[in-house]
């Protein structure tokens, strides 16, 4: 059968469909009803957004479902836990370019991709770092969002915050179990699987913040 040769199909698969829907329905949803005002801020924030899911999704599925040579990989697993740091930028973008103004917003904007490239190198050069490092530098980089909470709850909707901070609970409840390594239900569904349905629902709250509330 065809998930024989599959390394991780659960995991593989369900992000599969992630990169599907991100791409297919989720970033032609937002640029079909982009507003009039403020239109170059919603194109460039949606787009950097939808673009994000869609490089973390389709990396993370290729990365599960190759059965390739060691050395492909650990080259696409680099790429997998590169493109986490870019989807936890690209979702803070549209909230920093519509959600803020002035040099609040480009002061956040700039230590978000910052952390994101500290990542990036980290995941270049010390592959095989402490899983704990990674879990923390994920959870840092999502809930630095706190400092900025009282001027995005003032100029975005109720809608938006409330799917905003379901996300984060989403992921951060994920980010624990990849961390701990807990809880294992089976040999065909293990702490990766639930992992990656946390980070799916979390897309999907983000989704629907910026897609429909924003």
């Amino acid at each position: 059968m065809l998930h024989r040769h599959m390394r991780e199909p659960f995991s593989g698969l369900s992000h599969l469909v992630g990169a599907i829907l991100a791409i297919a329905v989720g970033l032609p949803y937002m640029l079909a009803n982009l507003p009039d005002e403020n239109f170059a801020l919603y194109l460039a924030g949606y787009l950097v957004f939808g673009i994000s899911m869609f490089f973390m999704f389709a990396s993370s599925a290729i990365y599960h479902l190759l059965d390739v040579k060691e050395d492909t990989i650990r080259a696409l697993k680099r790429i997998d836990h590169m493109a986490i740091y870019v989807m936890i930028a690209g979702s803070y973008t549209p909230y920093l370019l519509i959600g803020l103004d002035g040099a609040q917003a480009w002061w956040m904007f700039g230590i978000v991709w910052g952390i994101a490239l500290a990542g990036i190198l980290k995941k270049i050069f010390w592959l095989h770092a402490p899983r704990w490092l990674s879990t923390v530098l994920y959870l840092a980089m999502g809930w630095i969002c706190l400092f900025i909470y009282a001027p995005l709850k003032e100029h975005l909707s109720d809608g938006a915050i409330n799917w905003l901070i379901a996300g984060g609970i989403s992921y951060s409840v994920g980010a624990v179990i990849y961390a701990t390594k807990w809880p294992n239900f089976s040999r065909h569904f293990d702490f990766h699987d639930l992992w990656h349905v946390f980070v799916l629902g979390g897309a999907a709250c983000h989704f629907v913040s910026v897609g429909v509330f924003l």
